[in-house]
């Protein structure tokens, strides 16, 4: 569990987290490496696009959903992961 008492998405205002990071690694390689992590913990992929150097990730678990938007730049990809609860 990684969010605050009481946080909240600021897009949507439903309880979450989000986090962000960058790694060397491909989008494709990010995507897939999520896309298995997430089915092995027992989420269900709802959606998956892959546009050339950037994917998106849509899973649900019970009450959550999961969104991960990968985005592959100049030798890096920036990746953004949120939660929350519906």
């Amino acid at each position: 569990k990684i969010s605050y008492a009481g946080s909240s998405n600021p897009s949507t205002g439903a309880p979450g987290a989000s986090v962000m990071f960058t790694t060397s690694k491909s989008a494709s390689e990010v995507a897939a490496y999520y896309n298995s992590q997430l089915v092995d913990e027992g989420w269900t992929i709802e959606s998956t696009a892959n546009m050339g150097s950037s994917s998106v990730v849509s899973a649900k678990k019970g009450e959550r959903t999961v969104g991960l938007y990968i985005i592959e730049s100049e030798g890096m990809t920036s990746v953004t992961i949120g939660v929350q609860n519906e």
